[in-house]
């Protein structure tokens, strides 16, 4: 018992250390991740909120400076009632603050799985082994970029647990399961993500039809019981309670706030007569329906480690050309190439047992919802259009899809994620991997050879992939490489096709160095010595990688370029979709010229300035750009025009007006530096409109009509002083939905008009004090 509990401790230890080492940049010298999300969007997130926190406003309720305004509440990724938030409060920069939420979320993801590994009642050793491969896999680490899905992944094994029991245990204590269950399925919907808490309720039906169908009638549904064994009842009713509290008040702003969004709009928004003649009815908001899909192409990733390139911000994957955004922020399901040939190699002995047959039923459920509408109608239309055969007849491919069908359950269509389901295919895998090498050897020892050969073919590949990157003039590269500018993406520009071989190369041979080493431990019989060094090798193999897919920068610091000012709050627009990096010819040369990977800070570095309009405020700085999950309908659609219209060219007098109207005083123009190179500035937009503006109704009596109109923000309320010598509207340039209320200093409540655009309130002649304000859970 004693040598069982220090294995415990020096594997956790281990693990610790290993999550350490790769956030150790923003730990110990404050920065921030780089790829995408994590550098625009929660970073400066994270900046707003503690500063929040730090005057005392812990719940804020309002952002106006993002957007036309956001409500906060309303936005899960801001996950202001999740409990573990408080790591932000620890007296340390906001960077470390956030490597070490990531840290904490890390082995959380762990330990979930270590504790579900006690079901089958393995060795520390072997448990921890599988925690490793969980934690440590990329659906998972490479998260550290979007911490909404990180916070899910951390509690997906203990809830796996829940449901395996619920799956498969004769007399499982179904009450306590599902307390559970709901428990940790509520901690991802108040850590910012709700579309993986409602995958777990989806798996909960597969588990129940799996007990259906494979458990004898009288003990389908047992008498329930409620056991004590790791919390006190009393305590498991006031975390539930705590938990039910907190996702109502969590829940009732989103669903209010998704009513106004692109993906659940009701009612029309009126916008104010000087942009009623834009033509947003012809905007496509949109998205392919392959977005954020796996395609069966990444499927290739399970056995080889980075094999569809370098998970960096300079996009070198050759897969950045492929038609799914999947690969942006799931590049990989890559979970070590050792645990995937034990799996390989074992799969016969995983379907005799019911608990390793329902982990194989969720990784084949997750891995079907993943591909989205990679279906086989999509590959039949596939074949028939490569034959040039006519596919108009065909039907939509999601009707053969897995994720179409679940598409089918009321809301569920709003969650455009599928690749989401892969961290449960890193989770179910992990464990059958550490239940088959608890199993023994005796039924792995005849894949010494298939071990072998895979490491001798990884590694030949490997060299030949090293032969063709060194051809720098080989006419096959030019021809790729021109293929992978003319699909470049809009953030990162286009793979590149040195980088990609380099990367793979890297890949095949750390796989095959794996596969050769796990090899010879096979050879040597010993069982405990082979478990011993599976355990290492996964260890060494996915902290080497994790170091890769775990890109920081520095901090960004803002300079003299930015524009700044008070008090009047300065708004930002920036065209995210032209202003790209590799635009840049200077940039661009260098990394086509250089070829190494430590231009990625400098590049990285060098999107601070055109992704403001997503750095929120930082100082005094806003953005009509949201780094937030949803935005309104109306902004979205002005959005989406904005970025038809800006060439980032100085003279758009048109585009001009439009952001004057709605508060813009800065816009991004792109200028030429001379010798063919171009430099971003920002350009003061002449006429901006302030936040509040006073309209008249008879505008023609007076020259005039107020003669005072001050207004500042306090404690979450917009506090507005006004003297109207006639009757009119107050326009407020902050979103209205349907939110807000206006008292006046006399207690007198004034509701704003329905469905604008802006905030307009109806105000009488006369001097007042006005407070706008949320209304209670929006």
């Amino acid at each position: 018992m004693q040598a069982a509990k220090q294995q415990e401790i020096v594997c956790g230890i281990v693990l610790c250390l290993a999550l350490a080492g790769i956030l150790s940049p923003g730990i110990l010298a404050g920065q921030v991740p780089a790829f995408r999300d994590g550098f625009h969007f929660y970073y400066p997130q994270s900046i707003w909120l503690t500063e929040q926190q730090a005057m005392g406003n812990w719940f804020p309720s309002w952002n106006p400076n993002e957007g036309l305004g956001v409500a906060v509440a309303g936005q899960p990724s801001a996950a202001i009632y999740y409990p573990l938030r408080i790591v932000f409060s620890l007296p340390f920069s906001v960077p470390q603050n956030l490597a070490i939420y990531c840290l904490i979320h890390l082995l959380l993801a762990g330990l979930g799985i270590r504790r579900a590994c006690s079901y089958f009642n393995l060795s520390p050793t072997i448990a921890w082994t599988g925690a490793t491969i969980y934690a440590l896999s990329c659906p998972v680490i490479f998260q550290i970029n979007n911490l909404i899905y990180l916070v899910s992944a951390a509690w997906v094994g203990f809830c796996l647990l829940e449901l395996i029991c619920l799956a498969t245990l004769e007399s499982p204590g179904w009450l306590q399961r599902l307390c559970n269950l709901f428990l940790f399925s509520a901690l991802m919907f108040l850590g910012g993500d709700p579309h993986t808490c409602i995958n777990t309720w989806i798996l909960f039906c597969l588990a129940v039809l799996f007990r259906i169908f494979t458990i004898q009638r009288k003990a389908i549904l047992p008498l329930p019981t409620f056991s004590h064994r790791f919390l006190p009842l009393r305590w498991k009713f006031a975390l539930l309670s705590l938990a039910l509290i907190a996702g109502t008040l969590q829940a009732i702003p989103t669903w209010r706030w998704a009513q106004h969004c692109r993906l659940a709009a009701t009612e029309p928004i009126t916008l104010p007569p000087e942009l009623a003649n834009l033509p947003l009815e012809q905007v496509n908001l949109r998205h392919p329906i392959y977005d954020f899909s796996i395609s069966p192409l990444d499927l290739g990733t399970l056995a080889c480690a980075t094999l569809t390139g370098h998970f960096q911000p300079t996009a070198t994957r050759w897969s950045a050309a492929l038609e799914s955004e999947g690969r942006m922020w799931t590049p990989s399901l890559y979970f070590g190439c050792l645990p995937f040939w034990i799996l390989v190699v074992s799969f016969p002995k995983l379907l005799p047992q019911r608990s390793t047959r329902f982990l194989v039923c969720v990784a084949v459920f997750g891995g079907l919802a993943a591909m989205g509408n990679y279906s086989p109608m999509w590959f039949l239309r596939q074949l028939f259009l490569a034959l040039g055969w006519q596919t108009d007849y065909f039907p939509i491919d999601s009707w053969s899809s897995l994720y179409g069908l679940l598409t089918n359950l009321p809301g569920y269509a709003w969650f455009r994620f599928p690749a989401k389901w892969s961290v449960w295919i890193s989770a179910s895998c992990a464990i059958l991997v550490a239940h088959q090498l608890a199993a023994g050897v005796q039924h792995i020892s005849c894949a010494r050879w298939k071990l072998f050969a895979a490491g001798c073919s990884y590694i030949f590949l490997g060299s030949i992939t090293y032969c063709s990157s060194q051809l720098t003039n080989a006419t096959w590269k030019t021809d790729v490489q021109t293929w992978l500018d003319s699909r470049s993406d809009a953030w990162l520009g286009s793979a590149q096709i040195d980088a990609s071989l380099m990367s793979m190369t890297f890949g095949l041979i750390i796989g095959g160095s794996v596969c050769l080493v796990a090899a010879s431990m096979l050879a040597a019989g010993k069982t405990n010595r082979f478990v011993h060094a599976v355990a290492l090798l996964t260890l060494v193999e996915l902290t080497t990688l994790g170091l890769q897919w775990a890109d920081f920068t520095p901090a960004p610091q803002l300079d003299s370029a930015w524009p700044r000012g008070r008090p009047t709050l300065v708004r930002l627009w920036a065209n995210m979709n032209s202003a790209r990096i590799q635009q840049d010819r200077n940039i661009d040369a260098r990394i086509k010229s250089e070829q190494n990977f430590d231009t990625v800070k400098e590049q990285t570095s060098y999107q601070l300035t055109f992704a403001a309009g997503k750095l929120i405020e930082i100082g005094d700085i806003g953005g009509l750009h949201s780094s937030q999950s949803l935005d309104p309908l109306g902004v979205r659609k002005l959005k989406a025009w904005l970025n038809a219209q800006d060439q980032l060219t100085p003279d758009q007098p048109e585009l001009d007006q439009v952001l004057a109207e709605l508060g813009i005083s800065h816009r991004l123009v792109r200028q030429n530096a001379g010798e063919n190179l171009q430099q971003f500035s920002w350009q003061k937009i002449p006429g901006t409109k302030l936040l509040c503006e006073f309209l008249a109704n008879e505008p023609q009596r007076y020259s005039n009509p107020v003669s005072q109109l001050v207004w500042r923000w306090s404690s979450g309320k917009l506090l507005v002083d006004i003297n109207a010598r006639t009757p009119g509207t107050l326009r407020i340039r902050q979103f209205s939905d349907g939110g807000w209320q206006v008292a006046d200093w006399n207690g007198s409540v004034t509701q704003p008009l329905k469905n604008r655009l802006f905030i307009e309130v109806p105000i009488e002649p006369g001097e007042r004090t006005l407070s706008v304000e949320r209304k209670w859970l929006w």
